[in-house]
């Protein structure tokens, strides 16, 4: 078994954070074969003018044995700010992928929860399923180029946190495309979106855009930059319809 542990140190936030309704499940787009887990850890304290307290804790395990792969996602994010609390978000995630079950075309079947008091959402749930296709390597002068694809369909229910009349129950197409960049360095760049209509009304729509960068430091450690662009056309009163992330982090990684 190949068994491998990511260690991920100090996910820095650099512009005001909200849960995703929509999140990056993986970049990796080969999973191998045996166990794979991350743990990640942000921490920030602020004093003066501004008291700010706020942790992130994250964690995913990915396990496959032959053809049959598992992914488990899990975020927890609180805060507070002068003594109010400021961000109060979880996140959890399970995913199932049978490796090209079609010749290269993968099924895959997920559920997903999440709630968010500043998006005024007591939870989403959700559960689907859909189809994936991960194309060859393109190999080139100084690295290589790899995309996947994916298509489904999605049933969710939300709960607003104070008002059950403004309580969703939807059904939403999903598409995402994520194209992955690797140099002879081992230097990444990564580019994913996700679109997500209401098969009721196109015009309700959710998605989220992200472009990340990874960099080798030194040994088993790199540095990363990720920018995340979310948009939703139809939120709860009082919330926005975007929010940007822009982010830095730390890796460690056992072997």
């Amino acid at each position: 078994m190949n068994n491998k542990r990511i260690v991920v140190l100090g996910i820095i936030p650099l512009l005001p954070v909200a849960a995703q309704a929509v999140v990056q499940i993986d970049n990796d787009f080969e999973i191998k074969q045996g166990l794979k887990t991350v743990l990640s850890l942000d921490l920030e304290k602020r004093t003066g003018a501004t008291e700010k307290d706020e942790y992130e804790l994250g964690g995913s395990v990915r396990y496959r044995s032959g053809d049959n792969i598992y992914i488990a996602i899990l975020a927890k994010n609180y805060g507070k700010t002068n003594g109010v609390k400021s961000s109060d978000d979880e996140f959890g995630h399970l995913r199932y992928i049978r490796s090209e079950y079609w010749g290269r075309f993968n099924g895959e079947l997920f559920a997903q929860y999440e709630s968010d008091d500043f998006k005024a959402l007591a939870s989403r749930e959700l559960v689907g399923a859909g189809v994936s296709f991960i194309t060859k390597k393109i190999d080139l002068d100084e690295g290589w180029l790899q995309s996947y694809f994916m298509t489904g369909i999605m049933r969710e229910r939300e709960e607003h946190l104070t008002d059950d009349s403004l309580d969703e129950f939807e059904t939403r197409a999903t598409f995402s495309v994520r194209v992955k960049y690797q140099n002879i360095n081992k230097s990444k760049f990564i580019f994913s979106s996700y679109y997500q209509p209401s098969v009721n009304d196109t015009s309700d729509v959710r998605s989220v855009a992200t472009a990340g960068l990874e960099v080798p430091v030194i040994g088993r450690v790199s540095i990363g930059l990720s920018y995340q662009y979310q948009y939703d056309s139809e939120p709860f009163a009082g919330v926005p319809s975007t929010n940007k992330i822009l982010s830095t982090q730390i890796k460690y990684t056992f072997k």
